[in-house]
């Protein structure tokens, strides 16, 4: 995902215009870079959110 494309869908995702598919695909991208962890809290708390509900999975460490 490109920067800008990022911005814009940050942007839409804030003003509540994000529809959820697209919420879900922006939110699974944020956790995969892990940009997501680097962001303000109320985002982790959305994530956590999708999370819970199975919308968005978290990487499978190989540690496990």
């Amino acid at each position: 995902m490109s920067l800008e494309t990022l911005t814009e869908r940050l942007a839409r995702y804030d003003a509540g215009a994000l529809p959820d598919p697209e919420t879900a695909e922006l939110f699974q991208y944020l956790i995969d870079t892990g940009i997501l962890w680097l962001m303000p809290g109320r985002y982790g708390r959305a994530a956590e959110g999708l999370i819970r509900s199975g919308t968005v999975l978290l990487p499978i460490s190989e540690d496990c």
